[in-house]
């Protein structure tokens, strides 16, 4: 079984809540998720996990990673905005197991729209490029670029990090 943390549903709720308070004046609202989303986006989170017996599909972070951005994007879970979420929720995903997105927004919503574009039989070789395009730009997170985040973004980055890192400690 692999070590890294899911996406929980409660999880994705907040960023989907959280993103629709960014996108609410853009003439692009996302729309609620309804009961056939919801069960779309918990297939959506537990597919990385997925496997057989106690062998994982996909053993590698940046499998993962590739598999849940693919899936929000193509599985159309919400009626609006499922790009928007697959670029959220992958970097909440990177967040949540110690790594940082360095992949500007932009490229990863031209990704976004590339795998929408695609075609379904060619699932495999769209999550391929997908991970290593992953594997270049999402990285695990030292002291160095710690405070490297933390001089860029302030803040807000920090009481995130010092939340994260308070619920490390009470579970070892």
């Amino acid at each position: 079984m692999s070590n890294f943390k899911k996406v929980t549903i409660h999880e994705f709720l907040w960023l989907l809540t959280k993103t629709q308070k960014e996108h609410i004046d853009n003439g692009e609202p996302i729309p609620a998720i309804n009961k056939e989303g919801q069960g779309k986006i918990e297939y959506c989170l537990e597919a990385p996990f997925m496997g057989f017996g106690e062998e994982e599909f996909y053993k590698k972070f940046d499998d993962k990673a590739a598999v849940l951005f693919y899936d929000i994007c193509k599985l159309h879970c919400l009626l609006n905005g499922n790009k928007r979420m697959a670029v959220e929720t992958t970097i909440y995903f990177a967040w949540k197991n110690g790594r940082y997105c360095f992949i500007d927004k932009e490229v990863l919503k031209d990704m976004a729209k590339k795998v929408v574009e695609s075609n379904a039989d060619k699932k495999d070789e769209v999550i391929w490029w997908i991970s290593r395009v992953f594997y270049g730009g999402i990285r695990k997170i030292t002291t160095w670029m710690a405070l490297k985040i933390l001089l860029k973004f302030g803040p807000k980055i920090l009481w995130f990090a010092i939340i994260s890192l308070f619920r490390r400690a009470i579970k070892t």
